[in-house]
């Protein structure tokens, strides 16, 4: 089988839930590797987490999917079962709205990719961009915690520890130095001008 195909996505775009393509080395480029093809009998759609349709191509989305392989459920002895229809029995709102899709609560998008199967034809690919639950959103932007901690340990040389999260609609960093205490107060307006970036 072929490596898996990569494509560059515009990270400020893919904060707005759109996939905007671009060249390699571009500014504010993310390089995107595909997460595997599509089989037969596999449908897989992207929809809108809020309203249950389903995403233009240029739109970023929750990864759904029908197939004959789907669970029916989890295994649980107390619970509430409406997390069950929730998850493994989703209908779009509109559309094709008698197939019962399974929830994987990861966003992604689908692109038809460069690479050829055995039979010469081009196949789609699935790309995933990360886990919807562990997103943050601030300010109708979707951020992933791990690229502003990213962000955060690679602005100074000091900093050797950082975890992101909200609480009450804010967004908090919490960072770990490797020095002084008096050396902290000094790289507050740092890491808040790169969290702002």
């Amino acid at each position: 089988s072929p490596d898996p195909s990569t494509v560059y996505g515009d990270c400020r775009a893919l904060r707005n839930d759109r996939v905007t393509l671009v060249e390699k080395g571009s500014p504010h480029s993310l390089c995107l590797m595909e997460s595997g093809k599509l089989l037969p009998g596999v449908k897989v759609v992207i929809a809108n987490p809020e309203t249950r349709g389903q995403c233009a191509d240029s739109h970023l989305g929750e990864i759904w999917i029908s197939s004959p392989h789907n669970a029916s459920g989890y295994y649980t002895i107390y619970g509430d079962e409406s997390l069950h229809q929730d998850h493994f029995e989703a209908q779009l709102a509109v559309g094709d709205t008698h197939t019962t899709y399974a929830r994987t609560g990861y966003l992604g998008f689908i692109r038809r990719t460069e690479m050829t199967q055995s039979d010469g034809e081009r196949h789609d690919a699935i790309f995933v961009v990360g886990a919807l639950d562990e997103t943050v959103m601030l300010r109708g932007m979707r951020y992933h915690p791990i690229d502003i901690e990213t962000s955060v340990l690679r602005c100074h040389r000091k900093i050797c520890e950082c975890a992101v999260f909200t609480w009450t609609n804010l967004l908090v960093v919490v960072v770990e130095l490797d020095g002084n205490e008096n050396e902290a107060l000094d790289l507050v307006p740092l890491v808040t001008n790169i969290v702002l970036e």
